[in-house]
């Protein structure tokens, strides 16, 4: 427990001035924090073969291609078009290698699906940072206070498994409390600094809560299929950067979709 809070206040220590001074300072830690987050997921593939470098390079400039939408310079490439090409990046490939030990349809698939996850999760964060800051904070506060609070609830009243075989420490008691905590306390920032409608906000916030929930199974599920604990290490006690910004990811994604009707 005592390492956990250290590795959590020195990430907090790290995070909130670049959160919070944005611009440049802002684009390079997204940069450098999607990177490590790519590279974990590498290396929980690689727990089933080795991953060919030269693809490792090409899934490395294909995130940054998804990535480069929200940077603070102009490159005239749709969103689409780079999706396009990033996922005509790694399938061509397949022509050259066309042995399945080195590089297969399935590892195609599968980096393409990651890339464009990760791409467009972190890429929907810097944007409604960038664009929306009291948005920004709002969405912050539904996946805080939805995990620490489900983790709470689990620790406390947790009876029933919500999901035993992606995530056996998540009950459906603990996700009750989270989601009606981040409800209440989610709802009143929403209401107070965007000024939507009361009954609006609490519908929206109790789907996004749901949401961000459900980025965390879907990542642990990704964890299990690899057989792995955590995705890194790079915060003793908590795990990788996925670890941390897994619902998150989905979250900034789904409310970077519906942000014009709140």
């Amino acid at each position: 427990m005592k390492q956990r809070i250290i590795s959590a206040l020195v990430a907090v220590a790290i995070l909130l001035p670049i959160l919070l001074i944005g611009g440049k300072v802002f684009y390079l830690g997204a940069t450098v924090i999607t990177i490590l987050a790519l590279l974990e997921m590498l290396k929980a593939k690689e727990t089933e073969k080795p991953i060919p470098l030269e693809i490792k390079i090409l899934s490395l400039l294909s995130l940054l291609l998804i990535m480069v939408y929200c940077w603070p310079i102009d490159i005239n490439i749709d969103l689409e078009k780079r999706i396009v090409i990033v996922v005509l990046t790694l399938l061509i490939p397949l022509i050259v290698y066309r042995k399945d030990e080195k590089y297969n349809i399935s590892d195609a698939f599968f980096l393409v699906g990651i890339i464009l996850l990760l791409g467009l999760g972190f890429n929907s964060i810097g944007l409604i940072r960038i664009d929306e800051p009291l948005l920004f904070v709002y969405m912050l506060s539904i996946t805080i206070i939805t995990d620490t609070f489900a983790y709470i609830g689990g620790k406390l009243i947790g009876q029933h498994k919500l999901a035993k075989s992606i995530s056996p420490n998540k009950t459906i008691e603990g996700l009750i409390v989270g989601v009606t905590m981040s409800t209440i306390i989610s709802s009143i920032i929403l209401v107070g600094l965007l000024h939507v409608g009361v009954i609006k906000g609490i519908i929206i916030t109790i789907a996004l809560s749901l949401v961000s929930q459900a980025g965390d199974l879907l990542f642990s599920a990704i964890k299990r299929h690899f057989k792995i604990k955590d995705y890194g290490t790079i915060m003793p006690g908590h795990g990788g950067v996925l670890d941390r910004l897994d619902s998150l990811l989905v979250l900034a994604i789904v409310l970077n979709l519906i942000s014009k009707i709140i």
